[in-house]
């Protein structure tokens, strides 16, 4: 087993560096996909925005090595005409599409099949490279700004001491600037007096908030508005069908084919500490029936599940630490076996905690209310976040 999992790690492992080194030595240096893309790890899951490499139930009887694949990653891999904001913006669909595969290996050691899995998001808000409500958003931020700079300007116009008047410019310049910034306790008092006045817009934006902080500016509030948009995307909705082919290890022929939706969607500030995510699914699968002696896929399954991912960040607002809890029901609409229950209900949880930029480890538990019975998986995922194009 360890040998199976370890030929295809080192597999993987050699291919990525390989294509690295090639980009390297061609002084090409550009990340337009990092792990980070998606800011949480259940997302991650859902959608991956770059690769992503699995190890499933370690400890149980089901192990599974899976890796997975952001189209447009393997399409600018091989084209880094893709950055270009033109080539970018036309081939931003293939950021839409997820390609899998994965090895799944029984208890004895013995590869048990494969399995290919090809997503589609078919609502993706999140990604702020390619929204179109972003730029507008952002240029009603900054329309706010100015008309509370045109006003201060306006009302410094009509004082008649020159050199007065060229010393309050001087400094509302950079107090409306974000690299030069000069703060509001630092202002002369009389221009201190006619910002306050300023303050309150005719939208009803209030910017006199900002003389509470000690070592802000207006242009640093700007930068800091525009930043909380960025991750106001973070709760988004997120909405991604699926379709899993698996195989026999022996003249590959299909075992499972399954199809489902993913939904996910934050619900809190995401500019706190802490955040939720609802996150429900849904699926349909038909799978080969063992008591038959032909191999077929008379056995239908249906799926459905909704759960909370609690997530809890850092102070670069990088998720750390998830909890997710979920319930599910488990439906055979035929092929049931004797000794099956035909419904399943399950409660489910997921505690993942962030190793390292690259490395996730998610612990999964699943409750059987009626028997009692809790089943636990050991998993290990990693973000090639290292990787540059």
């Amino acid at each position: 087993m360890k040998k199976h999992i370890c030929y295809i790690i080192i597999c993987l492992a050699i291919f990525i560096s390989k294509q690295n080194l090639n980009a390297q030595t061609k002084d090409v240096s550009i990340t337009i996909l990092t792990a980070d893309s998606l800011p949480t790890g259940n997302n991650k899951d859902i959608l991956t925005g770059f690769y992503n490499l699995y190890l499933n139930d370690l400890t149980g009887v089901n192990k599974e090595v899976k890796f997975s694949s952001n189209l447009f990653a393997i399409m600018l891999r091989y084209n880094k005409n893709l950055i270009i904001d033109t080539n970018y913006i036309k081939n931003s669909w293939a950021k839409r599409f997820n390609i899998d595969f994965d090895a799944s290996f029984e208890n004895s050691n013995k590869l048990k099949g494969f399995s290919m899995g090809l997503k589609y998001a078919i609502i993706d808000k999140r990604d702020v490279t390619i929204s179109k409500k972003l730029i507008p958003l952002a240029l009603g931020k900054l329309k706010l700004i100015l008309d509370f700079h045109r006003s201060v300007i306006s009302k410094i116009s009509i004082i008649k001491d020159s050199a007065l008047k060229k010393n309050y410019n001087d400094q509302a310049k950079k107090f409306f600037s974000s690299h030069d910034s000069l703060i509001f306790e630092n202002l002369y008092p009389e221009l201190q007096k006619i910002i306050l006045e300023c303050s309150k817009t005719k939208d009803g934006f209030d910017f006199s908030s900002v003389k509470n902080y000690s070592n802000l500016s207006i242009g640093m509030l700007a930068d800091k508005s525009y930043k909380e948009l960025l991750k106001s995307f973070q709760n988004m909705p997120l909405l991604v069908s699926y379709l899993n082919l698996t195989t026999f290890t022996n003249k590959f022929q299909m075992s499972n084919i399954d199809l489902g939706l993913d939904f996910s969607k934050g619900i809190i500030n995401p500019n706190a500490s802490n955040n939720l995510e609802l996150n429900i699914k849904g699926s349909l699968g038909f799978a080969n029936d063992t008591t038959k002696v032909n191999k077929d896929l008379s056995r239908s399954i249906a799926n459905g599940e909704i759960g909370l991912n609690w997530v809890i960040k850092g102070s670069d607002n990088r998720s750390n630490i998830e909890f997710k809890l979920s319930a599910s029901e488990n439906y055979i609409i035929s092929g049931l076996y004797n000794s099956e229950n035909k419904q399943l209900f399950t409660m489910n949880g997921t505690l993942r905690f962030r190793i390292s930029n690259d490395f996730w480890f998610p612990l999964e538990f699943k409750y059987d209310p009626k028997t009692g019975n809790v089943f636990g998986l050991i998993n290990i995922s990693s973000n090639f976040n290292w990787l540059r194009f």
